[in-house]
């Protein structure tokens, strides 16, 4: 999360299709099945694509990086009426042949397809449950994904919608432009800092996964306030399994910081001064 080139890479770049052993999710490449099944933290997903290909010259080109995430999105359908937005972008294939392919496949739906046909083949490699996800994904995410792309080109200022809080592409390409280019950190801890965070850890919660929460909120706190954003379900993603969310949330907050509740889909947190000065963070 606090190495968003890194990240970047693995919205870009298809993984090993293997693991080495049940319960090792690194091939779903920080897209965990509950995002593609309920289509939710795509805002964190698209925003980090768009910022790396907005800035890929230096000065911001916000035409670009909007092709980009139609590449990258691009899924195969019939478009029914001319007044209706497109879903498939064969025709980007060219300038981005790493996101789209020549039928109009995008990164995400071909990437979802590989790890549908990695679960089938594999089923000793994985856990019931991601066999039960994934089998549920087979029937579910296309047709959910060619909405999600139509919904994505609305424009800002449509005079109506389906629904409320819709995430679009200029919602996501205004925050890709106050972002800026893509940056990476590295979060270090003292041996006596590491010692006390140990203390206030819940139980079993690895120390790595907190320093992680705590490098981030300090590197995206808001200049002037004390929150940050709490992009939870990325956070599964990345450390590769719900325990924080299920397991640790609350027992962490009692004594890291402070948690808001959901509202419109946007959570912030905040951590204590004293502990959120035992974690270094430096620009790499």
């Amino acid at each position: 999360m606090i190495d968003e080139r890194r990240e970047f890479q693995c919205y870009t770049r298809f993984p090993a299709y293997e693991t080495a052993n049940k319960k090792d999710t690194g091939f779903l490449n920080r897209i965990s099945l509950p995002m593609l099944l309920h289509g939710k933290g795509f805002a964190r997903v698209l925003t980090v694509v768009a910022r790396g290909y907005m800035y890929e010259h230096d000065a911001p080109d916000i035409e670009h990086a909007r092709r980009a995430l139609c590449a990258w999105c691009s899924i195969p359908a019939e478009k029914k009426e001319a007044w209706q937005f497109d879903t498939c972008f064969p025709e980007l294939h060219e300038e981005f042949p790493q996101l789209v392919d020549e039928q109009g496949n995008g990164w995400l739906v071909r990437h979802v397809r590989n790890v549908i046909a990695f679960v089938a083949s594999s089923p000793g490699s994985v856990t019931k449950s991601v066999q039960r996800n994934t089998e549920k994904l087979a029937s579910t995410f296309e047709p959910m994904w060619r909405k999600k792309v139509i919904q994505f080109q609305i424009p800002l200022f449509a005079e109506s919608t389906k629904s409320d809080w819709l995430l679009l592409f200029d919602d996501v390409l205004a925050n890709a432009l106050e972002l800026g280019p893509l940056r990476s950190y590295t979060a270090e801890v003292s041996d006596d800092g590491a010692k006390y965070l140990r203390t206030l850890l819940p139980e079993k919660m690895p120390l790595q996964e907190a320093i992680e929460l705590i490098a981030y909120y300090k590197i995206n706190k808001f200049e002037d306030s004390q929150w940050a954003p709490f992009p939870s379900t990325n956070f599964e993603a990345f450390f590769g399994n719900t325990n924080f969310t299920h397991k640790y949330q609350k027992s962490f907050f009692d004594n890291f910081g402070l948690l808001t509740k959901e509202r419109f889909g946007v959570t912030r947190y905040c951590i204590y001064n004293a502990i959120a000065e035992l974690v270094q963070v430096t620009e790499i």
